[in-house]
């Protein structure tokens, strides 16, 4: 996920040093759409908000919760192994 946000914001900075005039508003929307779609219940419920966050809010809770995914994951997997021995 790191590597796909660093991605995504390096192409919008190319972009703007070709002169290009890119709104924030359709820089978080396209950096939602591009999420996988494993991320449809987070996606909808950033885009149910009356304002979308800024980009590097948006960044930050993205993180967060692949980080948070990869954690359950991890604690599931563990517990399957003590369940197993």
């Amino acid at each position: 996920m790191i590597d796909h946000l660093k991605g995504s914001f390096d192409a919008s900075d190319k972009l703007k040093s070709t002169g290009a005039t890119l709104d924030d508003d359709l820089l978080a929307i396209m950096l939602l759409q591009s999420l996988p779609s494993s991320f449809e219940n987070f996606r909808c419920a950033i885009e149910s908000r009356d304002k979308l966050p800024d980009l590097e809010i948006q960044k930050i809770k993205i993180l967060e919760e692949h980080k948070s995914r990869h954690s359950v994951n991890d604690n599931h997997n563990s517990s399957a192994m003590i369940a197993k021995t």
